[in-house]
């Protein structure tokens, strides 16, 4: 997950205390959002592709089309160019171009050091401002929120995207037959494809 480097521990105790941190806190973390993202894809994803069906008359391809079209567009709205913008205006250093990669690097869990909202200050304006404003604790907070909450919209996106028959199609196509499908196939059957295949590359 995102580590910025920003705060490192010093001490040999500390770094054992990290290690020991990360491998409990990384699998407990992704086993809640794996939970969190299956308890709200019916939601999210299977009530409003049954709702278009019902109520626009689409087949489900049209509908999931349709329904992940608008998720994206809507994520990509909140989650990355509005707070980009956001950013934007308040490090008066970045445009929004590096403002745009850094909400992407952090969702995305990459965490990279090249940026970080209030390095361009100084160490002594940074003081002041979490001296000075109540709301720097707020606002650090809010900052975890959002990559806590764009996480799990981001795999629920993800998800649902998975469900895509076209996705699906191109899965089987470089995965080939599933187990599923070959059930009920006899040993001398696939033999003999496999003959078949063999005596067409000869010829």
């Amino acid at each position: 997950f995102a580590g910025y480097g920003s705060t490192v521990p010093l001490s040999d105790e500390g770094r054992v205390f990290c290690v020991v941190y990360c491998l409990v806190g990384i699998p407990f973390t992704l086993l809640l959002l794996s939970s969190l993202t299956h308890a709200l894809l019916p939601w999210v994803t299977h009530t409003p592709i049954h709702n278009l069906q019902v109520f626009w008359g689409l087949s489900r391809n049209h509908a999931a089309l349709l329904h992940c079209s608008v998720l994206a567009f809507c994520t990509a709205t909140l989650f990355f160019l509005l707070p980009a913008g956001a950013l934007c205006l308040l490090e008066n250093d970045w445009s929004y171009l590096e403002s745009l990669y850094f909400c992407f690097i952090s969702l995305s869990t990459t965490g990279l050091v090249d940026y970080l909202p209030g390095r361009t200050q100084s160490r002594a304006a940074r003081q002041g401002l979490e001296f000075y404003l109540p709301q720097y604790f707020f606002l650090t907070r809010l900052f975890s929120g959002y990559l806590m909450l764009g996480l799990i919209v981001l795999l629920v996106v993800m998800e649902s995207f998975w469900e895509l028959q076209q996705v699906q199609a191109i899965l089987r196509f470089f995965a080939g037959p599933r187990q599923g499908e070959l059930k009920g196939v006899g040993l001398d059957e696939l033999v003999l494809s496999g003959d078949m295949a063999g005596y067409s590359l000869a010829c």
